[in-house]
Formats: structure tokens, sequence, C-alpha cells
């Protein structure tokens, strides 16, 4: 075995997802799946067309990723589309060498989803967006480290909000959900927040942007940004809110009851005060993918001496 082989192995093996699904990609990279060409080469009599596109044969790298619905699939997902690889082994070590462990993990689950999607296609007949075949990639990764004691919940109620979404998902008839994200500027000494807010029809209602003077670090700033949101959310006046977010360290504490003598802590405390003031509120965390929108707002904080709000029509 050569030292790249080795090391892509090492990756693998190491990745922080279910065993069926490293056991899928390691499939997938010795090209054993049972797609139509290999079915084929095993002299089995059906069609080399693909069953999701119907437009090319049924490789693993064309079902896993060229296919036009595993296309759509990395165009929406945080580690986006990457194509002209020649395999899917060749794909694999691609995202290995550019990607985070979390990004590899995701990509990982989404692959492994594609293949279920294009079964359920086969097998009973039954189709499924790109949203649902991403959100349940991050959903069940999500669900798999609740289980492993990775991460932690405190009731039944904040588990059945679906945590660790990929794409963003309206919030049920009668919601309204704020997501929340910070961004630091270390050279201007500085950091923004972001909120946005939305209906059950997903239609923007307003976004508000801050931009404060300070050296906060990731979880502080976050945190930050929860607070400013319950208050603008407060002096709005909607009974029934979902605040979505992005850091899971912040969304853990906000949901595990934790306190602390320190800045964060403090923070925590406040925030959970505000959503009490609110009326009914739910946290929820998702992926970054899904907190685009209030990435971006939080982002404009780095030209802003104080904050600006947009309602009804969003920002350019």
């Amino acid at each position: 075995m050569s030292k790249a082989q080795a090391t892509r192995n090492t990756k693998l093996w190491r990745l922080n997802v279910p065993s069926k699904v490293k056991n899928f990609i390691w499939r997938a990279a010795k090209n054993v799946l049972p797609t139509a060409i290999n079915l084929i080469s095993k002299r089995v009599e059906i069609t080399s067309t693909c069953a999701v596109c119907s437009a090319n044969e049924e490789s693993v790298l064309h079902a896993l990723i060229e296919c036009s619905f595993a296309k759509s699939c990395g165009f929406s997902s945080p580690v986006g589309f990457v194509g002209c690889c020649g395999s899917f082994l060749g794909w694999l070590e691609h995202i290995f060498t550019r990607c985070s462990r979390e990004d590899c993990n995701i990509a990982m689950m989404i692959c492994w989803r594609i293949w279920i999607h294009r079964n359920d296609i086969i097998w009973n007949d039954k189709f499924g967006s790109v949203q649902q075949v991403l959100n349940s990639a991050g959903q069940l990764l999500y669900q798999w480290q609740v289980a492993k004691k990775q991460v932690y919940y405190v009731d039944d109620d904040v588990h059945r909000l679906a945590h660790g979404a990929v794409s963003w998902e309206r919030p049920k008839f009668g919601w309204v959900k704020c997501n929340v994200d910070a961004a630091i500027f270390e050279s201007q000494r500085r950091f923004g927040l972001g909120c946005v807010l939305r209906n059950s029809d997903g239609c923007f209602l307003a976004a508000r942007c801050v931009g404060r003077p300070g050296m906060f670090g990731a979880r502080e700033a976050e945190a930050l940004g929860i607070r400013e949101a319950l208050s603008w959310l407060k002096k709005l006046q909607f009974p029934c809110v979902v605040v979505e977010m992005d850091c899971l360290q912040v969304f853990q504490a906000l949901t595990e009851g934790f306190s602390g003598p320190n800045g964060f802590g403090l923070i925590i405390e406040e925030c959970r005060a505000l959503a009490l003031s609110i009326g009914e509120v739910k946290f929820s965390f998702v992926r970054r993918s899904a907190n685009f929108a209030a990435h971006t707002i939080a982002r404009a904080g780095s030209s802003m001496s104080d904050s600006r709000v947009w309602n009804l029509t969003p920002p350019s």
C-alpha cells in the first residue's frame, strides 16, 4: 500500500460518521457498488442508463457526483460541486485534501443519502427533493452524534426541531424563524451581528445588522448575536419564534441549562431571560450553509458604526 493510500484510508476510517456510511464510502471508492454499469459487468440484464436523470450511464462517479440531481446536492452543500475527477476515488482524495473534517463528514453523509434516494426511485418509485436529501444527511449525522453522546440535548421537543440541517427550512405555520450569526473582524478590532427574519411561507420579513467595536472569541460573539436578536424580537412582539444558529457551543449552552460566572455564562443567562419574556421561543442548530443569509448580513457589520434594519424588502 502506498503512503497516499494509507493516508486516505486513515482519513476515511477516522471520519466522525456512522460505520455504515464509512463502509458505503469504502465500497464506492473500491467501485463495488451495484450501479448499472457494475451490474452489467456481472452479466445482469438491465439498462445502463441512470434511473435518476436518464441522461447518462450509471457509474459510481455519475450516481454520487455527476448526475444532475447529485450535482444539485453538491452545489447546495457546504462542500460545493467538485467535478472532473475521473473517478469517485479521485473525488474522495480531493475532498479529503481541501475540506475541513466537519465538511468531510457532511460530504460523506450526503453521498450516502444520494444513494438512498437513488434506491428509493428504483425500488419504491419515490422521488425526493435536493433539500430533503441534504437536510436528512445533516439531521441524521446530528442524531447519530446525540446517540454517541458527542452532542447533548435536554428535552424531546428541542430534539424534534431536526437539528443539523444543511439547507434552510421554513418554520411551521404560525411561527417565524430568526437566523442569527456573528462575524469577527480582527484587523479592525470589531465584530458584526446579523439577524434575518422569515415567516412560515419562507418570505422575508426583516433583517438587522449591528456593527460594534471590541474583540471577542467566536463563542462570545455568537452569544452576543443571540442576545441582540432576542432583544430585537421582543420589540417586534412575535409570540412564536425559532431562533436558529450555526454555533453548536452556544446552542448547547442555551438548551442544556449552562450557567457560569464568566462573561459567556452571563450572556447565556440574559438570553434565556429574554426568551422567557418573548413568549414561545425555540432554539435550533443548523450547519453554516443553512445560515448563510444571517452570515452575509453579519459580514456587513464591518462597515457599520451602529445598526441598520431592513423591513419587508431584503438588502441586496
